[in-house]
Parts: structure tokens; C-alpha cells; sequence
């Protein structure tokens, strides 16, 4: 049976075999996959094509700019200037102690 009688016999008329790809892409990425298994899925060659398929809903934009309020506030050794990577306060010191 042929997508088109199928949807007939369902009385589906207004959809496209091209459309469920565009719904399985984009169901995909709202749930988190990333661009290159979709691609594949879909027998893309760039991402470029996958990117119009998988289509990112409004509430996922929003959901995510909504969490950059639980975000913690920058340290007060930011504001500063100052680092407290051990690492890099000891390359510091190092450079501090060479110049003198």
C-alpha cells in the first residue's frame, strides 16, 4: 500500500511523505540529539540541510534563556581580576617572582 492510499483510507489530507521526515528531524532534536546523528538518519551530507529539517520549538528557546537565571552570580575573584585556578595562581607567582 502507497503512503498516498494510506492516508487516504485514514482520511489524512493534508501531508506529505516529505513532511514526516521535517517531524522525525525535528522530534529528534527537541529531545536533545545532536545535528550529526540527525544527519545521518536523514542521509545528509552537511548539517547545513539538517538544520532546516530539525526545527527547535520556541519553548525549548525559552526554557533555556530562563536558565541563565539560576546561573551563579560571577565571583567576587572575577570582579577582581584575580584567579584562584591553582594552576594559574602558581604560573603567576612563578612570573612574579622571575621579574623580581
Amino acid at each position: 500500500m502507497t503512503f498516498r492510499r494510506a492516508c487516504e483510507l485514514l482520511g489524512i489530507m493534508d501531508i506529505r511523505l516529505h513532511d514526516l521526515r521535517h517531524t522525525f528531524a525535528t522530534r529528534l532534536r527537541q529531545r536533545g540529539t545532536e545535528l550529526d546523528v540527525i544527519a545521518s538518519q536523514l542521509g545528509h551530507r552537511n548539517l547545513r540541510m539538517t538544520k532546516r529539517y530539525a526545527q527547535i520549538a520556541s519553548a525549548q528557546v525559552r526554557q533555556a534563556v530562563n536558565g541563565l537565571d539560576s546561573m551563579p552570580e560571577p565571583s567576587q575573584e572575577a570582579e577582581t581580576g584575580e584567579v584562584a585556578h591553582p594552576l594559574v595562581t602558581a604560573t603567576l607567582s612563578l612570573q612574579k617572582e622571575s621579574s623580581v
